[in-house]
């Protein structure tokens, strides 16, 4: 991998791998994670407030970015991204089924918000794939709250149980061991501290463009 591991701090790969590069991220990141989800327009299409557009729309944004990341994901270019990503990590074809389900097409014209980030991807596919993993640990980080948000959508817009939502909720039971094989899978691979650092960046600009949709989404309606 080329890179000097941080000293002290469990790089290596064993069964007793600490979850301590997620826990890096989660502190680095937490300032945009609050933003994004503090956001005034995220609360109102929670309540029902915004109504069913926007929601859709924001399922049509998120595919183009769930699609690009699992195109450069699934080529498997680094041992990290072998080791860190499974492929229950994708959502594209649930975000697809969801639509369908809710009359809507998938495709879609991409805004603002989702041009920035589809470029940041295609920056890090470039000029360092394992980045791509900072973006991955903030949506995958998602799913924590995800079956909350998603009970959510479905009582404000009188959805059944996971015909519209299964994007939000993709793990069932399972989101909770799979979390937290995340954390020890990227946690156990060497990461050197400038590479934590780009790590964190693409981590930021997940964040930041979550954010940034509901803008979009908000400034759309």
């Amino acid at each position: 991998m080329g890179a000097a591991p941080v000293a002290g701090q469990g790089v290596s790969g064993g069964s007793d791998a600490s979850e301590w590069v997620a826990d890096l991220l989660k502190e680095r990141t937490w300032p945009a994670h609050q933003a994004a989800e503090r956001h005034g327009f995220q609360r109102a299409m929670l309540t029902g407030e915004a109504g069913l557009p926007p929601y859709l729309v924001q399922m049509q944004q998120m595919l183009l970015v769930h699609r690009d990341l699992e195109q450069a994901l699934h080529a498997r270019p680094t041992e990290r991204i072998g080791a860190v990503y499974k492929q229950y990590h994708d959502r594209s074809g649930l975000i697809e089924a969801d639509l369908a389900t809710l009359g809507s097409a998938p495709a879609a014209e991409a805004l603002p918000s989702t041009r920035r980030m589809l470029e940041t991807m295609s920056a890090c596919r470039i000029s360092g794939p394992d980045r791509l993993l900072g973006v991955l640990y903030v949506l995958e980080g998602s799913t924590n709250g995800g079956r909350y948000i998603a009970r959510a959508i479905e009582k404000s817009y009188g959805l059944e149980s996971r015909r519209g939502t299964s994007w939000l909720d993709p793990h069932g039971e399972e989101q909770r061991p799979r979390w937290k094989q995340f954390r020890r899978d990227i946690s156990a691979q060497e990461w050197g501290q400038a590479e934590l650092e780009e790590l964190g960046v693409a981590a930021d600009a997940t964040f930041r463009f979550a954010a940034e949709l509901m803008d979009d989404l908000a400034t759309a309606r």
